[in-house]
């Protein structure tokens, strides 16, 4: 059976009608592609201006029609991340590892997503999982994140913690004493006859307010703080210079609405018991990105705060300039010692030196937790936890303390509270004073260094265990807490195991101790 093959010729008509067909067909895919790329730009500009509920329902419609579904997907993670809810964080990061190629940066957002919903064991996991990929290291002194998670809750009598009375359903955050009186911003309604809101929340706009200390605990009622250091949009948080006559104030780069999604630190000096309405902003801000939360040293001669300006580690990062004659300097990163992947927010400065921190990028209890760092040779070295019950499985942030650091105020949205954002209290009773212990091991025959000895440190009550290696010089180094007391032993084959032992009395003096230690040989 011979295979025949038809043969069809089309006539002028026939091809002119084709050649409608194609150019309908082109157009209706160009239309498509096109609308789904506006589409794209939409849903990103919604991010970009934290509308993330309008934002997640158009990169669903992208999912859905197959167009950029791992961005798509990775995306509605983030935004769900941004709005606090952690479990849908958790479904949609969970789904971004499903792809093949996805960034594994997404095992650090999984993992913060989980400590908030308190799920530690795989929260740990998840964490590291993306240390291990990106060859960093966990900066921990625990054997895993796990026990150290555990030894930050153990350790929970340090903090005693109050929350205001002035706090409402609505939020309350950035504290700030002030003479007598307690400077904060919060979104609570203002009585005026025009109601102005934040179309991206459907919440009012922050403003500053003052509330009489009449205690710690207790204080007057709230009132706005000054008419004209107020805003269209959002003001706050702030700082003072020494003397109190000049007010540093975080709030929208812009002044419209729809175009608040920068910030920006402005500055106000008081003259006749007033705040000038002549507010400059200062010289640091990059077109594009943000400014924020300024702290400065109790001399006044260094501004901190946070930004997310090009050459950072991650979202927000901790920067310093230094004040002289009027004039800033250029910006200096704090270092990658202090910040993240994640954001380092809210810094605040003692009278000492110590710069305390929010961070949801450094290993903890939940969100942002707090954290201190001393400086040490004009460094701000490795951080440590504040520890619970200071941090919660929630966001604690925007520390502040008096001049003898032992009472201050922060803010956290943890369960229990009145609002979304609420100030707390918190009375020092045990302050967290940590000591570096630099150790050497040797040959007590010929004072060669030893090195690969195994070092073992284990607090008296069991809450605290470390197991160290000293290096190709016999070297070790770790910091143990000034109040407690220290079992150490150390082992290495073919020689005697030497025990010691470290009490408060020999740290409480010092911020580093030298340890010697001489080995027999069996």
């Amino acid at each position: 059976m011979s295979l025949i093959l038809r043969k069809t010729k089309f006539k002028i008509q026939d091809i002119s009608n084709m050649r409608l067909i194609v150019l309908v067909t082109f157009i209706a895919i160009s239309f498509c592609i096109f609308a789904q790329n506006k589409d794209l730009e939409k849903a990103n500009q919604y991010f970009e201006n934290f509308n993330y509920s309008k934002a997640i329902n158009l990169y669903k419609r992208l999912i859905s029609e197959g167009e950029n579904a791992y961005y798509a997907t990775n995306q509605i993670a983030h935004a769900y991340q941004k709005m606090g809810e952690s479990q849908q964080a958790v479904n949609w990061f969970n789904k971004v590892l499903e792809y093949p190629d996805f960034d594994y940066s997404v095992y650090f957002h999984l993992s913060r997503e989980l400590q908030k919903l308190k799920e530690y064991d795989e929260a740990a996991e998840n964490l590291e999982e993306y240390y291990k990929r990106s060859g960093k290291k966990l900066a921990i002194q625990a054997p895993t994140l796990a026990s150290y998670i555990q030894e930050l809750k153990n350790d929970s009598t340090r903090y005693e913690i109050t929350p205001l009375a002035i706090n409402t359903r609505f939020s309350e955050f950035g504290a700030v004493i002030y003479q007598d009186k307690l400077i904060f911003s919060t979104n609570r309604p203002l009585k005026s006859i025009t109601k102005q809101e934040d179309v991206r929340t459907g919440m009012p706009f922050f403003n500053l307010f003052q509330a009489d200390v009449l205690s710690l605990k207790t204080s007057g009622e709230a009132t706005l703080f000054s008419k004209a250091l107020q805003s269209k949009l959002n003001d706050g948080p702030i700082c003072f210079e020494p003397d109190y006559q000049t007010i540093f104030i975080t709030r929208n780069a812009s002044k419209s609405a729809n175009y608040a999604s920068e910030l920006d630190i402005f500055v106000s000096k008081r003259k006749d018991d007033e705040w000038s309405k002549n507010i400059q902003s200062l010289p640091i801000r990059k077109s594009g990105y943000s400014v924020a939360h300024p702290c400065l040293s109790k001399d006044g001669k260094l501004l901190f705060f946070a930004s997310n300006m090009p050459g950072g580690f991650g979202g927000m990062d901790l920067y310093m300039c230094e004040k002289k004659d009027g004039f800033l300097s250029l910006p200096i990163n704090l270092g990658p010692d202090i910040n993240t992947i994640g954001n380092e927010v809210f810094p605040f400065i003692s009278v000492d030196g110590i710069l305390y921190f929010s961070s949801d990028g450094l290993p903890g209890l939940g969100g942002y937790d707090l954290f201190f760092s001393r400086n040490v040779n004009d460094q701000y070295v490795a951080p440590f936890n504040l520890g619970y019950p200071l941090n919660s499985a929630a966001d604690d942030f925007s520390l502040t303390l008096s001049d003898d650091s032992k009472r201050g105020y922060f803010s956290s949205n943890r369960q229990g509270g009145k609002g979304e954002d609420d100030i707390y209290a918190i009375s020092i009773l045990k302050p967290l004073e940590y000591c570096h212990i630099k150790g050497m091991v040797t040959n007590a025959d010929n004072s060669t260094p030893i090195d690969e000895a195994w070092v073992d440190i284990e607090d008296v009550n069991g809450m605290k265990k470390i197991r160290l290696k000293t290096d190709d010089h016999g070297q070790f180094t770790c910091f143990l807490k000034k109040d407690k007391k220290y079992l150490l032993l150390f082992r290495k084959k073919l020689f005697i195991d030497f025990k010691g032992g470290l009490i408060p009395e020999d740290m409480e003096n010092f911020d580093e101790l030298v340890v010697n230690i001489e080995m027999q040989e069996k």
